[in-house]
């Protein structure tokens, strides 16, 4: 048995190495050559070639579901009736679809291009799927490529990124004490104003990226302080020894009196 794999690792199932011949004197398929373990099929005028023997032929799903081959056991799953954005339904998958690795590597040959699997959404011409799974065109397949150039868009202390096909240049931060650097910005950064009001949740939205107070420290003032150096904004005051010293709300200096 040999096992069919997919350009995106899925499983297709497993064929048979019994010598098979089935061709059509007249048709699409008279000149197809799909060797052992396949069987032409001709599909949407194309011949196709399928493992031998199909699961599928022999096992019914409802009229809204597909025949599908996991470990070469059939199964049925929901048909698909639309794609996501820059793909289309394709009646025998989607195993020779453009990948944006190819891109890279050059102008590959399809090792399976007769094979037909199951119906499944593939990128349109002139589309490549990316890590992410979307189907984008060649020059968006690694939009940061352009920071890795020879010899380099940004100086050594710069930050580099590609929005619309630019470059662009970003300054180091330089991050103070008790701060660190963080991609996302400082939108959820701890802050001393907010320790005395009802918590809310963060939206964790990525912003520009900038320097935040470290765990443990709250922001006051400009500074990150540990969250005894909070105080109310009411400046009330707490006697704190049979001396009159004072001290402001958790813990900031003592103010003794005359």
């Amino acid at each position: 048995m040999v096992q069919v794999i997919n350009s995106r690792g899925e499983r297709l199932g497993f064929v048979t190495n019994q010598p098979v011949s089935e061709i059509f004197n007249n048709g699409v398929c008279q000149k197809a050559n799909c060797g052992q373990g396949w069987r032409c099929i001709p599909i949407e005028g194309k011949a196709r070639c399928l493992p031998v023997p199909n699961p599928c032929d022999t096992f019914s799903c409802a009229s809204d579901e597909d025949c599908a081959l996991d470990h070469g056991l059939p199964y049925c799953q929901k048909k698909i009736t639309s794609c996501p954005q820059n793909e289309t339904r394709q009646e025998c998958g989607s195993l020779c679809e453009g990948l944006c690795l190819i891109t890279v590597l050059g102008n590959l040959t399809c090792g399976v291009p007769d094979v037909c699997s199951w119906p499944s959404c593939a990128c349109n011409e002139g589309y490549y799927r990316d890590a992410f799974g979307h189907c984008v065109l060649e020059q968006d397949c690694f939009p940061d490529a352009a920071c890795f150039a020879s010899p380099p868009p940004c100086k050594e202390t710069e930050a580099c990124s590609v929005e619309d096909g630019k470059v662009i240049c970003i300054p180091a931060l330089i991050c103070g004490q008790n701060e660190e650097y963080n991609d996302c910005g400082n939108s959820c950064e701890a802050r001393c104003e907010n320790l005395f009001k009802k918590k809310t949740k963060c939206s964790q939205k990525c912003t520009t990226p900038a320097c935040v107070c470290k765990r443990g420290y709250y922001r006051k003032d400009g500074d990150c302080v540990r969250k005894r150096r909070c105080q109310r904004r009411s400046g009330l005051r707490k006697l704190v020894s049979k001396k009159r010293d004072m001290m402001t709300a958790y813990g900031d200096e003592p103010i003794t009196l005359g």
